[in-house]
């Protein structure tokens, strides 16, 4: 049975991911609820593949929100500068602000952004699930794939 590694975590209030600058030798997490560590593990490849990208980065925005009160934009561009490029870190960072935007005065912001996050990274899950079904499809016989850029669950 092949043991299926989590590449990105929520529980227990803290963010867990598995820092796939150690892989394929060595299986090390990184666990924290601290905002800026997620951008510093996304700017350090810790984490890898678009998707995971945007879904880090949501979870990311939530938790800048977790104990203290911030300054979204703030929040936004931090994020949005450790990888200029990446189109899901974008795509998630928008769908967040807009979850932000429309929320009331009376609203909890941490758990309205937390609930977004979750919804993301579960779309994301299904997302993989459908490659890998769909995947299946082609191969008549056992093989190893090499995939690029979505390397959805490890």
């Amino acid at each position: 049975m092949i043991e299926k590694f989590k590449t990105i975590e929520y529980k227990d209030g803290q963010l867990i991911l598995i820092d796939q600058t150690k892989l394929p030798l060595e299986e090390k997490y990184i666990t924290t609820d601290d905002f800026e560590r997620i951008a510093i593990a996304i700017e350090r490849l810790e984490v890898r593949g678009a998707p995971a990208i945007g879904v880090a980065a949501a979870y990311a925005v939530a938790l800048a929100f977790k104990n203290t009160e911030r300054d979204f934009n703030n929040v936004y561009q931090r994020l949005a500068s450790t990888r200029p490029t990446a189109v899901n870190l974008f795509w998630a960072l928008d769908k967040m602000k807009h979850t932000y935007q429309s929320l009331d005065k009376d609203s909890n912001i941490f758990q309205a952004l937390l609930s977004e996050a979750i919804e993301i990274h579960n779309d994301d899950i299904k997302k993989c699930d459908r490659i890998a079904e769909n995947g299946l499809l082609i191969f008549s016989k056992p093989s190893r794939v090499l995939t690029h850029c979505n390397a959805g669950a490890l």
